[in-house]
C-alpha cells in the first residue's frame, strides 16, 4: 500500500509539473502562462526565471505593440507570438520528463552561474533555435504569412528590441533580487552588445528560415533541423565563455 500512494503521488506530481508547461492557444494565453511561470520558478528557486522573466516582458510589450498598429502582418505576428512560446514551453516539457531538449535549450535549463548568461543563453535558443522553426511553421500553415510579406515587420522588430532593452536590463536586476535577496545585479549586461548579437542571431534566423523553406523533402528539412541545432549549441558553448558582462556577487 505505501508503495501504491507513492506511485499515485509522483503520478499527481508530474501531471501538475506537466500543466505548467501545457501549449496555448492565443497571445493572451501565452502571456498569461509565462506570467505564471515565473511565479513557478521563484516559488521552487529555479534559476530559468531569469530568462522567462525577460521573455514574458518581450511578449506583453510585443502585444501591446500590435494592438496599437504597429506592423503591417499583425496576424502573423500574433501566430508567431503563440508558436515561439509553444516551442518554448515544449522544452519545458521535455526537460522536466525523462527526454532531453533540443541542445541549445539544455545549454540553458543545466546551467548554473551569472543571470546576464542565462539571458544569452535563452535568447540562443530562442532565436537561433526556435525563430526559424517557428517561422517554418507559420508560413507553411497560412500563405498570408509568406516570407515576402513578413520580412518588412521581421526586421522592424530590430528597432522594438532596441527601445525595450533598458527595460530588459531592470527586468533582469529586478530577478536577481528575487532569487538572491541581494541588493542588485550591479550594472546588468551591456546593452549595445547585447543588442548587436540580438540583431546578429535574428539575422542568421532569417536565413535558416529561408533555407527551411527551400528544402524538398521532410529528410532534406530534418537534415537542416539537425545542423541548425547544432549550430545555436556551438553558440552557447561560446556564450557561456564570453566576458563582456558584468561580473556577479557569488559567482
Amino acid at each position: 500500500m505505501p508503495y501504491l500512494l507513492f506511485l499515485i503521488f509522483m503520478f499527481c506530481s508530474l501531471k501538475a509539473s506537466y500543466a505548467q508547461f501545457e501549449n496555448v492557444l492565443t497571445q493572451k494565453e501565452a502571456e498569461e502562462k509565462i506570467l505564471l511561470l515565473n511565479d513557478y520558478f521563484k516559488m521552487h528557486g529555479d534559476e530559468k526565471i531569469y530568462f522567462n522573466s525577460i521573455y514574458y516582458i518581450v511578449t506583453h510589450e510585443l502585444k501591446k505593440e500590435i494592438t496599437n498598429f504597429k506592423y503591417s502582418q499583425p496576424h502573423c505576428l500574433e501566430q508567431m507570438i503563440v508558436e515561439f512560446a509553444n516551442m518554448y514551453l515544449g522544452a519545458l516539457r521535455d526537460n522536466d520528463y525523462p527526454r532531453d531538449p533540443p541542445l541549445p535549450w539544455l545549454d540553458l535549463f543545466t546551467f548554473r552561474g551569472k543571470p546576464t548568461t542565462h539571458l544569452l543563453l535563452g535568447m540562443n535558443a530562442h532565436i537561433s533555435y526556435d525563430l526559424p522553426l517557428s517561422l517554418y511553421r507559420i508560413s507553411k500553415g497560412a500563405k498570408e504569412c509568406s516570407a515576402e510579406r513578413i520580412k518588412s515587420d521581421y526586421f522592424e522588430l530590430n528597432g522594438f528590441f532596441t527601445k525595450l532593452l533598458p527595460l530588459l536590463n531592470t527586468e533582469l536586476k529586478r530577478s536577481y533580487r528575487l532569487m538572491t535577496h541581494q541588493k542588485s545585479l550591479d550594472n546588468g549586461f551591456e546593452e549595445e552588445i547585447v543588442l548587436k548579437i540580438i540583431k546578429a542571431m535574428r539575422r542568421e534566423a532569417w536565413e535558416s528560415y529561408l533555407e527551411f523553406m527551400s528544402s524538398k523533402n521532410s529528410s532534406e528539412f530534418e537534415e537542416l533541423r539537425r545542423n541548425l541545432e547544432s549550430k545555436a549549441h556551438a553558440k552557447a558553448v561560446l556564450l557561456k565563455n564570453m566576458n563582456f558582462l558584468v561580473p556577479v556577487a557569488g559567482y
